[in-house]
């Protein structure tokens, strides 16, 4: 780039680039419902549990006149080209392996406790849902930041500190949600990596960096499937991390950092200029403008999010080396293409752990003390105002998953309420 021309962020209509994204909202309906537990749903019990009042019917699944939320969440993914065939097969055979009957997973079935084998299976559900929810949010997050600053933004004109302060404020949304959601993928994925190879470590306190190497203290608590399983899995994400550009995943990390933990960067923009040696244009007109209005200014990262700005500041060397070479506009769907990679190739390879844990669990026991249940607290949190009535939970509308989610729940209640 020539020149370090800077600007404030100023206000203007910029055109959308990529595709636009539209959430549907289901609207379900289960005409079978019936208050027969604290959630109001139909169960499925196990036989001759004293939960076995009622057997779930299929013929009283959700209806909807549109797609399911699922389908337009792949859709959506595949409207910009994210990655997700792998992800979407796992996340499809750990629904379709879910049941009441199983206290969730039949697998885990070394959990004796029904009330923890049932709280696992749940996260690793919801889980494994949350890795694409998350990845489509920092498409919709990214698809805004296009909307601010992806034409370029001109010069500002005259004193318009609301406008200018309201539009940086807007941009800093966009970029936390991406640098946000993004990372909150891989560490949802890493959930459920923990889960699916019972690695001896906390589902709940999960991230990514869990999925490095185990110390050796660690790794020889597994059986030989488990540390081939878990040295696998460590080296394939090594390898995905490693790929080019060079230090993209610690920048990514980097800048979820910064934007959840502490002060924001200046936001810089620097003027769009022609490269050298590319022609140049004159424009003859007889109606002359300030020239100053056909410039565009981008907004570009920084290349050291880590770093306070004063300590970069006073850093020696050029003062372009403090940002990226191309806008963020440019950045940002890349970034999401290498995490959907490498999200993609690892499911591929969770779901062939998981099939063969299926085959021979005692390969795959699970590492119960590191999996049991969080402290719950005495008193919860209620509302600021104090001025709502109590919740009355008395039946509703649900979806299928969350209908069995739900049943699973009164199950367990009933369960251990004879115990």
């Amino acid at each position: 780039m020539v020149g370090l021309d800077v600007a404030v962020e100023g206000g203007s209509e910029a055109s959308v680039r990529g595709g636009r994204f539209w959430r549907s909202r289901r609207r379900q309906r289960n005409r079978d419902a019936h208050s027969i537990g604290k959630w109001g749903v139909r169960y499925e019990a196990p036989p001759g549990s004293p939960c076995e009042s009622g057997k779930h019917d299929e013929s009283s699944a959700p209806m909807s006149d549109i797609t399911t939320t699922d389908e337009a969440r792949w859709h959506l993914l595949t409207q910009v080209g994210v990655p997700h065939k792998h992800l979407r097969a796992l996340e499809e055979r750990l629904d379709g392996d879910y049941t009441v009957r199983d206290y969730g997973y039949a697998q885990l079935s070394d959990l004796a406790d029904i009330r923890l084998r049932a709280v696992v299976s749940d996260q690793l559900l919801r889980t494994v849902h949350a890795v694409g929810d998350n990845e489509l949010a920092a498409c919709l997050h990214r698809e805004r930041l296009d909307d601010l600053v992806g034409a370029g933004r001109p010069l500002p004109k005259g004193p318009d500190a609301t406008r200018v302060l309201r539009t940086s404020t807007e941009v800093d949304m966009a970029l936390s949600g991406f640098f946000g959601a993004l990372p909150s993928a891989l560490d949802c994925l890493a959930a459920v990596a923990i889960g699916v190879c019972r690695l001896p470590l906390s589902i709940t306190k999960a991230d990514i960096n869990h999925l490095e190497p185990l110390t050796p203290r660690l790794h020889d608590t597994g059986t030989a499937a488990q540390q081939r399983a878990w040295s696998d899995l460590a080296a394939l994400v090594q390898v995905q991390r490693a790929l080019p550009p060079v230090g993209w995943f610690d920048w990514l990390i980097a800048m979820r950092n910064l934007m959840t933990h502490r002060a924001r960067q200046e936001h810089v923009l620097l003027q769009q200029t022609l490269e050298d040696g590319q022609p140049q244009l004159a424009v003859v007109t007889d109606t002359p403008t300030d020239v100053t209005d056909t410039w565009r200014f981008d907004l570009h990262l920084r290349t050291s999010p880590s770093l306070p700005d004063m300590q970069e500041f006073t850093r020696p060397g050029a003062l372009s080396d403090l940002w990226m070479k191309e806008p963020a506009v440019d950045t940002l769907p890349a970034l999401l293409i290498l995490v959907a990679g490498l999200i993609d190739s690892i499911a591929e390879q969770l779901l062939v752990i998981w099939q063969e844990a299926q085959a021979t669990p005692s390969d795959f026991p699970a590492p119960i003390p590191k999996w049991g249940l969080d402290s719950e607290p005495g008193a919860s949190f209620t509302g600021i105002t104090g001025a709502a009535s109590s919740f009355r939970a008395a039946g509703g509308l649900t979806h299928g998953q969350l209908t069995r989610r739900l049943e699973l729940a009164d199950c367990v209640l009933r369960e251990t309420r004879h115990s």
